[in-house]
């Protein structure tokens, strides 16, 4: 359990700083787990630091077997300010 919780706190503290800024700025998160699974998080009517934390919370506890993986993307809202 101290090697899960370790390793989770270590990811988590890479991974905060583009969750937050994607949340700050209302951009979408693609999200992948281990399998090659992938889906959007969408920034503009949630927390994602929320949802990431309660992925790694998870993963800690157990209920989760792998950490996911998270990147930016950009959605429509940003995508109408660059052209």
């Amino acid at each position: 359990m101290k090697k899960r919780r370790d390793k989770a706190l270590k990811y988590y503290n890479e991974i905060s700083v583009t969750v937050i800024l994607a949340d700050t700025l209302g951009m979408d998160l693609e999200c992948s787990d281990n399998k090659g699974n992938t889906w959007v998080m969408n920034g503009n009517n949630t927390s994602l630091l929320d949802i990431v934390t309660q992925d790694i919370a998870d993963y800690i506890s157990g209920k989760k077997k792998s950490l996911h993986s998270y990147k930016i993307i950009e959605n429509e809202k940003h995508a109408e300010i660059y052209r």
